[in-house]
């Protein structure tokens, strides 16, 4: 139980660092070129999703230690 939480915290953290990195690589491409909306909303919603669900699991990871 605790390698899953540890794992999930992980995972977290990963999509954290992919958030990160792809939120302003795609604020930066939608402004700079001409095909638009697609792909680059797609790495928009794709960074959010990652944050979020970082913010979860590293909630559910920590929460399981405290309690």
């Amino acid at each position: 139980m605790k390698d899953t939480q540890f794992l999930l915290g992980l995972v977290g953290w990963v999509l954290f660092g992919l958030g990160v990195v792809l939120f302003p690589l795609s604020l930066f491409f939608i402004m700079r070129s001409s095909h638009r909306p697609p792909f680059f909303a797609l790495l928009v919603i794709n960074g959010i999703v990652g944050f979020s669900l970082s913010l979860y699991f590293d909630s559910q990871y920590i929460a399981q230690h405290i309690l």
